[in-house]
């Protein structure tokens, strides 16, 4: 049997074994095949997940063709309700939302990325100037924002 470390909940329900369990080499060992037992549902309960959750969002993006909603301009919008609907069932939120935040993020690190490479004075000055990457990406937060509820609504719509 490997070493098991036991953590104060541990030693305590060793302490309730042994009132009804006068060898501890067997409370020991029920105290392991629980832990053994509790690590198994904890890892298919994330397995579960990523096979619901993960791999039904990255289906969905790699599959995306022509079924994505996207912004004309400030104030047009095509929105298009999810194609399959596994992953919005699941967790409320369309997959499209989720790579709306995504590409929010990395488009707004390239950016500032690229603007600090090109204005190396105004990084020292940063915390006191307000730079066009701050601009951009609330301007894009905005727009994204607006196109997420527009999605919510269509999926709303549908169900």
């Amino acid at each position: 049997m490997s070493f098991i470390r036991y953590n104060s909940s541990d030693k305590q329900i060793l302490i309730y074994l042994s009132l009804f369990i006068s060898d501890i080499h067997i409370c020991k060992d029920i105290l392991s095949l629980k832990k053994k037992l509790e690590y198994n549902d904890t890892l298919n309960y994330h397995l579960d997940n990523y096979n619901k959750i993960t791999k039904e969002f990255l289906f969905l993006i790699n599959n995306q063709e022509d079924k994505f909603s996207f912004i004309q301009d400030d104030k047009n919008y095509v929105v298009k309700p999810d194609f399959k609907l596994d992953f919005f069932n699941y967790t409320g939120i369309s997959y499209q939302t989720i790579h709306l935040i995504h590409n929010l993020i990395i488009e707004y690190k390239k950016f500032w990325l690229s603007w600090a490479v090109d204005n190396p004075v105004l990084i020292r000055k940063y915390y006191h100037y307000v730079d066009e990457s701050e601009l951009w990406g609330k301007h894009t937060d905005y727009l994204f924002t607006i196109l997420s509820k527009k999605i919510k609504e269509s999926m709303i719509k549908i169900m």
